[in-house]
């Protein structure tokens, strides 16, 4: 029930207070006022009525006017002892009590205690439609839920030295926790997009532990909530001419009887050598002629991915969603391009650099030349795991001019 309370005028009532209770009834809510409550008995007790009324009430509206506010600071009559209740239990019950008044000067209407009130103007256009979200508990507006995946930016800094800032920038987005996903594709541009289809065949079976295959069984919000936290392996099979993996996250799964779709987010680059380095370490099976690395599939792994790049000082390559975004060209980088530039022979001389290196060197002349690549200033093409031919674009050319 629905009870309007508000001061009569002249000793009779409030014509737009009656109408706004028929209206209410009209539109389907059980509202009620107390020319309804006096029709029914013939010597009716106001105080004990109005007493009565604001306790049982699921909601109150309080119509204010000029005369409810002159009755409510000097606590007279029936209008001084509702006040006094209503002040008094208000801030407890704080989805009760919906203020509206038909004027729009506020100040002449409302009472001192709820002078700090919301008040609902009912003569606006809008008026009658906020109050009927007030009765429902409902807002206006409807904003989507946190999504628990929080967007970070990514800062860059400058260095001589390759890896370990760029990594920490880039892992620092997530947050650790005891699991990862793994998702490998055969397709040659599976993650070069920000979506990938798999058959349902493929998905949390091979390579699943059967805890893991139980716990994520129904894909239910919350298990959805939960798969969109881990941070992510995006890998391609070894058979794809040896292509990086990306880092990143689930932005979204679509599950459907036949497949199930993700949507996804790369935050940065895993680079072939150190995927199959550290694969022990990421719980990855190598072992067979068949490996994990040999087959399409999705697997939750239990690692804290996170743990593992910090330890094992893996390098994180930045991943950038658009080729004309402005970066940072890594100083190393720079330096390499300034140098194979002038070389004779720059194939000759990358050639003897692989073959003087060690892993750790090796992985960064790499991650040097797949930047230079990424960025437009070269193009190369490999064979034995070391360039044979070196062209560089007119962008090599006038940067370093």
């Amino acid at each position: 029930m629905i009870f309007v309370s508000y001061s009569w005028v002249d000793e009779k009532p409030d014509q737009n207070v009656l109408q706004l209770v028929a209206k209410l009834r009209e539109n389907g809510y059980e509202a009620e006022c107390d020319v309804m409550k006096i029709q029914e008995q013939t010597a009716i007790n106001f105080i004990e009525m109005m007493a009565k009324n604001l306790q049982e009430a699921e909601k109150v509206i309080v119509v204010l006017s000029e005369e409810y506010k002159k009755k409510a600071d000097s606590f007279r009559g029936g209008v001084g002892e509702e006040y006094r209740y209503i002040i008094g239990t208000i801030a407890k019950e704080n989805k009760k009590y919906i203020l509206v008044s038909f004027e729009r000067d506020l100040e002449k209407v409302q009472p001192d205690f709820l002078s700090r009130n919301q008040v609902i103007c009912l003569d606006k256009d809008n008026g009658f439609n906020q109050l009927l979200y007030k009765l429902n508990n409902m807002g206006e507006y409807s904003f989507p839920e946190v999504n628990p995946n929080k967007t970070i930016p990514q800062i860059q800094h400058v260095s001589a030295k390759i890896g370990k800032d760029i990594k920490y920038n880039i892992i620092q987005a997530f947050s650790s926790c005891n699991r990862y996903n793994l998702l490998v594709s055969a397709g040659e541009d599976a993650w070069e997009g920000d979506s990938y289809q798999l058959e349902r065949s493929r998905c949390l079976t091979s390579y699943t532990p059967q805890m893991i295959k139980k716990e994520y069984d129904s894909f239910s919000s919350e298990q959805i909530t939960a798969i969109k936290s881990y941070p992510c392996i995006f890998a391609y099979e070894d058979d794809v001419e040896k292509k990086d993996a990306y880092i990143g996250r689930i932005t979204d799964l679509v599950i459907r009887g036949r497949a199930i779709k993700f949507y996804f987010q790369k935050h940065g680059i895993l680079t072939y050598d150190d995927l199959h380095k550290f694969a022990f370490e990421f719980d990855i099976e190598l072992s067979g002629s068949i490996t994990e690395l040999m087959h399409t599939h999705w697997t939750i792994k239990d690692i804290d991915l996170v743990e593992e790049i910090k330890n094992r000082d893996i390098t994180i390559i930045p991943y950038k969603e658009s080729a004309f975004e402005e970066r940072i060209i890594p100083s190393s980088s720079m330096e390499l391009l300034n140098i194979i530039l002038t070389e004779d022979s720059p194939v000759k001389y990358m050639q003897e650099l692989f073959a003087n290196a060690d892993e750790k060197t090796d992985a960064r002349l790499r991650a040097m030349m797949r930047d230079l690549k990424e960025k437009g200033f070269l193009t190369s093409k490999w064979a034995d795991d070391v360039p044979y031919i070196i062209d560089f674009n007119e962008s090599a050319y006038s940067l370093i001019k």
